[in-house]
């Protein structure tokens, strides 16, 4: 009987969701890849990982697997020459940004291809409701809309986080991650922005 543990489930849970959203990218060949703010689960097939800190890859075993790899950087700012990427791979970090467009232009810069997510207005606003948030970012064909996370209103209904979100995330963190996966997958969760 193969002995599954929690990191070996999301570690290919996380593979899956990407190899689905990047699976029709040209991207066949196009190393170095570059994956930005990662966390814990860089994609498998990234060249190089790079945060502001390599404290954010928590788990030990990681940490090991990046060395050589790691690179710390500012994405506003990025260390590299035009182009120097194939494909650069950036999930849930925007929103999080100063300044999403100036970050969103140097990934462009640096890479022929890229994948950008960031949370729905929607599912941020009513599911995850982080106050670590900045920015609702989105896209409208190839422009960048930016807007601040704010209370939303359906008509006379002011939609409002519901109360369940917060207790699901701390105390349920399974129950929390299968339900933003099947959201994900359904594509109410996060949106993309590709080239």
């Amino acid at each position: 009987m193969a002995n599954f543990s929690v990191v070996t489930v999301k570690r290919w849970v996380r593979y899956k969701r990407q190899e689905w959203k990047v699976a029709h990218l040209p991207i066949d060949g196009a190393h170095p890849w570059l994956d930005v703010g990662c966390g814990s689960f860089p994609l498998p097939d990234a060249d190089f990982v790079g945060d502001l800190t390599p404290q954010s890859f928590d788990l030990p075993e990681m940490q090991d697997k990046l060395r050589g790899r790691f690179v710390r950087l500012d994405l506003h700012y990025l260390p590299f020459g035009d182009r120097t990427f194939g494909f650069v791979h950036c999930s849930n970090v925007l929103e999080h940004m100063e300044e999403p467009g100036r970050a969103i232009a140097e990934l462009k810069r640096v890479s022929r291809h890229g994948f950008v997510e960031t949370p729905r207005a929607f599912f941020d606003n009513v599911l995850i409701h982080s106050k670590g948030h900045r920015w609702i970012v989105s896209w409208k064909g190839s422009e960048i809309m930016i807007d601040q996370p704010k209370q939303r209103w359906i008509g006379v209904f002011q939609i409002l986080p519901l109360p369940f979100s917060p207790w699901i995330r701390n105390k349920h963190r399974l129950l929390w991650k299968i339900l933003v996966n099947i959201l994900d997958f359904m594509g109410l969760a996060f949106q993309h922005y590709k080239w």
